[in-house]
């Protein structure tokens, strides 16, 4: 299983990566987390480990910090899981989210074939929660390197005065208040907010440091401790997918990542 820790189609999917494990290695099924990291802080053994903890993981995780064993099976998405039957052939390739029931029918497949005696128990029965809206907004990074759909005014690398546009097109963001801009990240300074038109239930802002994040929408705020290594953040929870205005104010000395839905 390739994953990243604050990847958030990776936390959906790991809950099923987990209950196959617990369920069927009596069984003979071997899982082994290939810990593929897409930011500098996910290259941190402690991080990692605090990551494997919150997310109830008991399967072996091995760190590929070098991308060999990605470069390897050439792949390149989290998560992707690969069935690998007894004799060590790759019979199965899943990339993304969805289909569990499917993979976990190949499973058991070849969990009999392997062992033909073997009663196996009944199918897990874990919700599937990959998102389905074909109206989703995308993963917007925040980061110089790799930003998308960042609706403000232009400005260099370094640390600069922000101010939000007149208005926002569909899924984009922009910045006000005093940033500092690093290629994979956004330093807050000075009365950092981040502005972002959404279409989703969910949104997670990837964000570290020590402080506040104060997130409004719908004309109501809610307000969260941040704190240690990056990591997920729900800054909206609504009951169904719809379009918004997100305004998150951040405290100096933050940094933010991205913005992924669900």
């Amino acid at each position: 299983d390739f994953w990243a820790y604050s990847c958030i189609n990776c936390q959906r999917a790991i809950k099923h990566v987990e209950a196959w494990y617990s369920d069927y290695r009596r069984d003979g099924f071997v899982v082994i987390g290939v810990h593929t990291p897409e930011y500098a802080f996910e290259h941190v053994p402690s991080n990692v480990h605090a990551g494997i903890g919150r997310l109830g993981i008991t399967y072996p995780v091995a760190l590929d910090n070098d991308y060999k064993t990605w470069d390897n099976y050439s792949n390149d998405s989290w998560p992707a899981d690969y069935l690998i039957d007894s004799t060590g052939h790759v019979r199965h390739v899943s990339v993304g989210e969805g289909d569990y029931s499917g993979t976990e029918s190949l499973i058991r497949q070849l969990l009999t074939a392997a062992h033909p005696s073997a009663t196996l128990p009944p199918a897990t029965q874990v919700a599937d929660t990959t998102p389905t809206s074909t109206d989703q907004t995308p993963e917007s990074y925040l980061g110089s390197q790799r930003a998308q759909n960042y609706g403000g005014a232009t400005a260099a690398s370094g640390t600069s005065a922000f101010h939000f546009p007149a208005s926002l097109g569909a899924n984009e963001w922009a910045l006000s208040g005093t940033w500092t801009v690093g290629g994979e990240n956004l330093t807050s300074g000075r009365n950092a907010a981040i502005e972002l038109n959404f279409t989703a239930a969910d949104v997670y802002l990837d964000v570290g440091g020590t402080g506040t994040i104060t997130a409004t929408v719908n004309g109501k705020s809610t307000s969260y401790r941040v704190s240690g290594a990056p990591d997920i953040y729900t800054v909206v929870h609504l009951s169904k997918p719809q379009s918004g205005t997100l305004t998150v104010t951040l405290s100096p000395g933050l940094n933010a990542y991205s913005f992924t839905f669900g």
